[in-house]
């Protein structure tokens, strides 16, 4: 649990890269036909203004998932465990900005994940303690 609970932003930022392979999104264009498109099928295919928020979406995460990993940010890194999935969050809802009656696996599993990292970024920075969950992530 210790090393897990190290580690659980790359953990997290892991879990967004995979699902950037799952359908991000999904149209049903009616009497049977469907159509779904990943992440990385939009990144590679896609232009226009909405490449802006999905380039940020792949930033924000590769900033949670290393991180911890550089020292050179270590006195920031509280701060960038904070933002970067705030950032991860605000981006994959701009380039949903059609609607979200398209938002495919891939999409709800990058919000939900990216909550959870607030919520692990939150409890570090106020030392949350009492709560064998909150001791596990404060123990460093």
């Amino acid at each position: 649990m210790k090393t897990a609970m190290k580690h659980i932003n790359a953990i997290f930022a892991g879990v967004i890269a995979i699902s950037f392979f799952l359908p991000y999104i999904s149209i049903d264009w009616g009497m049977g036909y469907s159509t779904s498109f990943s992440f990385f099928k939009l990144l590679t295919d896609g232009s226009g203004d909405g490449m802006l928020w999905i380039i940020l979406v792949l930033l924000g995460t590769v900033a949670l998932g290393i991180n911890a990993y550089i020292s050179a940010v270590a006195k920031y890194s509280k701060y960038i465990n904070l933002v970067a999935p705030i950032v991860v969050i605000f981006s994959a809802f701009m380039s949903m900005r059609d609607g979200l009656d398209f938002a495919g696996f891939g999409f709800w599993l990058i919000v939900i994940v990216a909550v959870l990292a607030i919520a692990v970024a939150v409890i570090k920075m106020l030392g949350l303690k009492g709560n064998p969950v909150f001791d596990a992530i404060n123990e460093d």
